[in-house]
């Protein structure tokens, strides 16, 4: 694992994740602005993704592996130069907190096949976003409130299982 605030505003520039990483906890690389490339192993045990990982970062393109269950709260948030944002295949992504994709400047986001629900305000002021894609075998049942709060979308593929959007899920 990655400790809490381990590299925590320090002046790195990139890093390579082991494949034997299990977690990446709480800060771990929190206001590192000159952090621009992560590479996560291909073969990455990484599971969580804690709480502000990432957050307020130069990072421009995120490969999440397919063993991560769980993205915390902001753990991308503010990351003003991240546009891009892959999923490998057969993610076995279960949850997104809230928001874990605040303030992005991304156009488009895949949703994993196995989340079944989305926290409030993950994709809040994501002022570009405009396509959001919903894979066909999607679990996904709920949109919360606020979800796309500040987000122009224009494009919302729905599956079969979708059960409820919560009221202001897209307010401007």
């Amino acid at each position: 694992r990655i400790s809490s605030y381990a590299f925590s505003k320090s002046q790195i520039k990139e890093i390579v994740i082991p494949s034997n990483v299990t977690e990446i906890e709480k800060g771990a690389f929190y206001g590192c602005t000159k952090l621009k490339t992560i590479e996560i192993a291909p073969d990455s045990k990484l599971r969580i993704i804690d709480e502000h990982v990432f957050e307020n970062t130069t990072i421009n393109e995120i490969t999440i592996p397919s063993n991560v269950t769980k993205i915390s709260k902001t753990a991308f948030s503010d990351c003003r130069k991240l546009i891009n944002i892959l999923f490998t295949p057969n993610s076995e992504l279960q949850e997104i907190e809230s928001s874990a994709f605040a303030y992005l400047p991304i156009e488009s986001f895949t949703i994993p096949p196995h989340v079944k629900y989305i926290n409030r305000k993950t994709f809040d002021s994501c002022r570009y976003l405009k396509t959001v894609i919903v894979a066909p075998n999607s679990e996904l049942q709920t949109i919360e409130k606020s979800e796309f709060q500040f987000s122009p979308i224009e494009n919302l593929c729905i599956p079969s299982s979708f059960v409820e959007f919560k009221d202001g899920w897209c307010k401007r």
